[in-house]
């Protein structure tokens, strides 16, 4: 059994996690629950920093651990990285996994809202929080016909 001093938490073979009961005066087991992104944490914090931390070693500030096959659920030391930010997202699975999800209804979204928004400012010379009703309108127009209500 390990012990993170930074978590306070103690940590067996199977990944098991503990922290220390002053009521009960023996180790208490902690449930991991997931977060909005979908990782397990204890305490707000990821499980895969936790176990970093413990058996790897300290996370620089301004880094964070990569999953490497892009599988938030395997929690495996040997499928922990640490990285820069811009690294994590260059991970080619990573890439991949945002290219198939972007394919949706069949064009790019990003390019679609930027295109449009160019569009938009140039021919009613506005930005889109000069008038958001009309920017909406517009764009709901733009995303359906895919073209501009004015064109």
């Amino acid at each position: 059994m390990r012990y993170n001093e930074k978590r306070n938490l103690y940590i067996d073979g199977d990944f098991v996690y503990y922290r220390w009961s002053n009521k009960t005066m023996k180790l208490r087991q902690i449930t991991p629950y997931r977060n909005g992104p979908g990782y397990l944490c204890i305490s707000g914090t990821p499980i895969s920093r936790i176990l970093y931390e413990t058996f790897i070693g300290e996370i620089p500030d301004g880094y964070e651990i990569d999953h490497i096959d892009t599988n938030k659920e395997n929690n495996t030391l040997s499928n922990f990285r640490c990285v820069s930010h811009r690294d994590n997202m260059n991970n080619p699975k990573t890439k991949e996994r945002f290219k198939i999800s972007n394919k949706g209804k069949g064009f790019n979204k990003g390019r679609i809202k930027s295109e449009f928004y160019r569009k938009f400012q140039e021919y009613y010379h506005l930005t889109k929080a000069d008038d958001v009703v009309l920017y909406n309108k517009e764009r709901y127009y733009y995303i359906k016909h895919h073209k501009c209500s004015w064109e």
